[in-house]
């Protein structure tokens, strides 16, 4: 049986933003888009402020990843943090690691 003791909160923080800021990209850049593409389809009657559109688009492409991955990484850090406090006290999580098969091939 083996036990996680510690998580480093360096490497925490930097894998939770960068993976945060590549699934929000992925998520959000197709609504991103759909909102710039239907801006260029709203005729232009004085009533509707068709520039927003294009506005939101460019919040959803750049913005809200950032602050997406940001607010994540610090919930992380701080899930992490507290993590590493009761750890010592506690003990950590428990596991169990199994050796595979060496044998095992592709082709």
């Amino acid at each position: 049986m083996y036990q996680i003791k510690k998580f480093d909160i360096g490497s925490v923080a930097i894998y939770s933003f960068i993976l945060y800021l590549i699934l929000t990209f992925i998520i959000l850049l197709p609504i991103g888009l759909v909102f710039s593409l239907i801006s260029n389809f709203i005729p232009d009657s004085g009533e509707l402020e068709t520039g927003i559109l294009p506005f939101i688009s460019g919040i959803f492409l750049l913005i809200l990843p950032i602050f997406y991955a940001i607010i994540g990484t610090v919930i992380n850090v701080i899930i992490v943090a507290i993590y590493n406090l009761i750890s010592k006290k506690f003990g950590g999580i428990k596991f169990e690691l199994e050796k595979g098969r060496d044998d095992l091939t592709l082709f």
